[in-house]
């Protein structure tokens, strides 16, 4: 029986791991977008620290996958809901509109917490479900967060 570590994962677990990379990806994308296009500086600071947020959880992912042996994705995928909410974002981030950049926001996180709920699921008792955990949790708050600043717009 082949026993997975942090450096040695299984080749379901990297696929599993390649896809939520991917989608991390878009949620950089996304929240650097959001920062350019904001003109209030406190909104823009917000949506730099997750873009930095999510940076550090691609770094983290890829280094999974890559002592694994595999090489992480590079690119993002716009595949189903998400790729759904990410045209919503683009569309509200050209409407200039405060409102509904939060909301779209809003919508991004409650997909990429439905991802990390499958493959945490999926992923349970893994070597690398500490730092799936860890980050979903971090997702959870700053989904929470966006929703507080929707509240007082």
């Amino acid at each position: 029986m082949y026993s997975e570590s942090q450096t040695h994962l299984k080749t379901d677990t990297v696929e599993k791991l390649q896809t939520l990379l991917q989608y991390m990806r878009d949620s950089e994308a996304g929240f650097k977008r959001a920062a350019d296009v904001v003109e209030d500086g406190g909104m823009e600071r917000v949506f730099e620290g997750y873009a930095t947020q999510r940076s550090h959880f691609v770094r983290e992912l890829s280094r999974f996958i890559s002592q694994s042996g595999q090489t992480p994705e590079h690119s993002g995928s716009f595949k189903g809901r998400f790729h759904r909410w990410w045209l919503g974002v683009r569309a509200a981030l050209t409407s200039d509109d405060i409102e509904n950049v939060l909301v779209e926001a809003c919508r991004g996180e409650d997909a990429l917490i439905s991802i990390y709920e499958e493959i945490i699921l999926e992923t349970t008792g893994n070597p690398v479900n500490d730092t799936l955990h860890r980050q979903y949790r971090d997702i959870v708050q700053s989904r929470k967060r966006l929703d507080e600043m929707r509240t007082r717009h």
